[in-house]
């Protein structure tokens, strides 16, 4: 039913959504559904992410796209430029204490520590 959920997980921060296929049966999807449906606790463990993570358009600030081309470019050297750098500094407010990506053609997602 729809996109697996590897595709989810590639363009969803982690415990953002609920999947078909982690339910042995429609019904039991249902019965999940309703259970969140009454328990405030565990529905809102689904925005969680909110806290250790922001969705950014790519072109919404520099450093955003610093920040992912640091985390998934394989060769960052072209994109260096030292005189900016200095001592390294500039690293470390660009990617800060984020640890992760997650990326789409026009999203990514950053998971902070």
């Amino acid at each position: 039913m729809g996109a697996s959920i590897e595709e989810y997980e590639r363009v969803a921060p982690p415990y953002s959504f609920i999947h078909v296929d982690q339910f042995e049966s429609p019904a039991k999807l249902a019965d999940y559904l309703k259970y969140l449906d009454k328990n405030d606790t565990a529905y809102n463990e689904y925005f969680a992410w909110h806290d250790h993570g922001i969705i950014h358009d790519r072109d919404s600030q520099p450093q955003c796209a610093m920040c992912l081309l640091a985390h998934t470019s394989h060769s960052f050297g072209p994109y260096w430029v030292p005189r900016v750098a200095r001592d390294g500094g500039m690293m470390d407010v660009m990617v800060g204490n984020c640890v992760g990506i997650l990326r789409t053609e026009t999203l990514f997602y950053c998971r902070l520590y």
